[in-house]
């Protein structure tokens, strides 16, 4: 879905970057623009822009706020194209102008800079000189799908090759691809503005994916070529209403992890986060036909753990 301009839903999206970007960057904070919203002088904005609505229908004192929403601009288009202030504020706070609502924004901070993560490396990148890394010829192991700064990553399909544990808690979707469709009615969640992922059993339901240096794993592409939520970024949603130790896996437009792809074998590998809510859980695959993570008989909703298990990636 597009992130409208002025919602608290963008807002949060731009903040939630920031701090990724800042962790990624290996600084030691950064300073939050601003705290809350708070009243500007609008007076050199009037001495360049019209006082009487230019809008028809529209009052004198409202035509700058429905300027700034129904055509979702951030700026004037008299004058200088001076930013827009609707209802003389200043909007970008964590908090509303008394500080008594706290925006999304609020929420998504707090707990961004309550991340505890573990020593991960992040991306795919440290493979080139791991011990147990992949080959030059592996998927993964190529300059490609490294994030090479000088080639785009490569798309691959991940499969699981080995369980998360047994029974009817373990990764039991063995052989199943990771996949991100909107055909069974539990893949969009009330309230969730992404998509769940998970593990197909058929190949011609396989998702394509790319992982870049800094390790955004990105939905690329679908085997069937359906359009679904390309360039959306792999993200951990809801506890599982089993265990609140273990989160739902979605797909969501804006990124909010990163991920670490660990060898463990010939070709194959452990998706483990690097950077989110979960720092340092794997990525597992729930079984087929049974239990809470059961989507239908050909597939099993995904989630992270604290067990490993392996999957295999196909160019």
């Amino acid at each position: 879905q597009q992130l409208a301009k002025w919602s608290e839903d963008l807002q949060a999206a731009i903040m939630l970057a920031s701090v990724i970007a800042m962790q990624i960057a290996g600084f030691a904070g950064l300073a939050i623009w601003q705290f809350s919203d708070n009243r500007v002088d609008t007076a050199i904005f009037f001495e360049d822009n019209p006082r009487e609505s230019p809008l028809l229908n529209v009052s004198d004192a409202d035509w700058v706020e429905q300027l700034a929403i129904h055509y979702e601009t951030t700026n004037s288009p008299h004058g200088m194209h001076l930013p827009l202030r609707p209802r003389r504020q200043n909007n970008k706070g964590l908090l509303s102008l008394d500080r008594r609502w706290r925006k999304q924004a609020f929420h998504v901070v707090r707990e961004a800079f309550r991340w505890s993560c573990p020593p991960v490396a992040i991306g795919w990148q440290h493979l080139l000189t791991a011990p147990s890394g992949l080959s030059s010829g592996h998927p993964l192991g190529s300059a490609a799908a490294l994030g090479s700064p000088s080639r785009q990553p490569s798309p691959v399909r991940l499969v699981a090759v080995s369980s998360a544990g047994s029974g009817a808690e373990g990764g039991l979707c063995l052989g199943c691809y990771l996949a991100v469709h909107t055909w069974n009615a539990a893949d969009r969640p009330e309230g969730e503005p992404g998509v769940r992922v998970h593990g197909h059993l058929l190949e011609s339901r396989a998702a394509l994916w790319t992982m870049d240096a800094i390790g955004l794993l990105r939905l690329a592409g679908h085997a069937d070529d359906r359009q679904t939520a390309l360039g959306w970024h792999l993200a951990v949603a809801a506890p599982r209403d089993v265990d609140v130790a273990s989160r739902r896996l979605v797909v969501r437009e804006a990124a909010s992890a990163l991920w670490s792809a660990e060898a463990v074998g010939d070709g194959e590998v452990v998706l483990r986060m690097a950077l989110g809510t979960v720092c340092g859980a794997y990525l597992a695959l729930g079984g087929v036909g049974g239990g809470d993570e059961a989507r239908d008989e050909t597939s099993a909703f995904a989630s992270v753990r604290a067990a490993r298990a392996a999957v295999d990636a196909e160019g």
